[in-house]
């Protein structure tokens, strides 16, 4: 999230999955900077969207496809849809739907240090890495933000966070895994209750019961 491209949500969805440029990459890279790369964290699609292209480069393959083989297989996730761009890249920042008991099982995979009922999934290390504090989010200041999880120090924890109130929340201390899937199309968040914030309030009774 610090690319540095001025470059905000509405502009992207609208250039990348309506108007569909024929070099996306290159139109994305086109874009005017508002920071130095590294320098300035904004939270925006387009970043997770040229990691998935970043992927797409590397492998051959897109990130469905890899989530298929190295993930959603391990974990018995069958029953999901992914959102795809007219040139068959999986949409990275947004679009994937998953049932609730798979959205759990995500987080009770990273509860477990990267295992799933024993065998190793994720590493050790990007597990440890991904869930770490890696910059202040100043539009989100009670939470930090690691590598595509929000952090929660005032759980010990940290949290996916999907836009319309999609949530995989885990504090390890508990031994806890809450998840909560909700409306995916609702716009603003902030006015239906798809806020992280929210959410923590809302489970709080829980995660503070003696």
């Amino acid at each position: 999230m610090r690319s540095g491209l001025d470059y905000d949500d509405v502009d992207f969805c609208l250039d990348m999955w309506v108007d569909s440029p024929s070099d996306p990459i290159r139109h994305i890279l086109d874009k005017p900077l508002y920071a130095d790369p590294g320098t300035e964290y904004r939270y925006r699609s387009v970043d997770a969207q040229l990691v998935g292209y970043a992927m797409q480069r590397l492998s051959g393959r897109n990130e469905e496809s890899l989530a298929v083989e190295f993930l959603f297989g391990p974990l018995g996730i069958r029953d999901y849809y992914w959102d795809h761009g007219t040139h068959g890249e999986s949409m990275a920042a947004h679009g994937l739907h998953l049932r609730l008991r798979d959205l759990a099982k995500i987080g009770q995979l990273m509860l477990d240090d990267g295992l799933w009922q024993g065998t190793p999934v994720v590493s050790t290390a990007w597990h440890d890495l991904s869930t770490a504090k890696q910059v202040d989010p100043t539009d989100e200041p009670r939470f930090g933000y690691g590598y595509y999880w929000w952090i929660v120090p005032e759980a010990g924890g940290y949290s996916a966070w999907g836009h319309g109130g999609q949530y995989a929340f885990v504090i390890p201390s508990q031994h806890l895994v809450f998840a909560l899937v909700s409306m995916p199309d609702t716009d603003p968040d902030e006015l239906h209750g798809g806020m992280l914030n929210n959410f923590v309030d809302l489970t709080r009774p829980l995660w503070q019961a003696p």
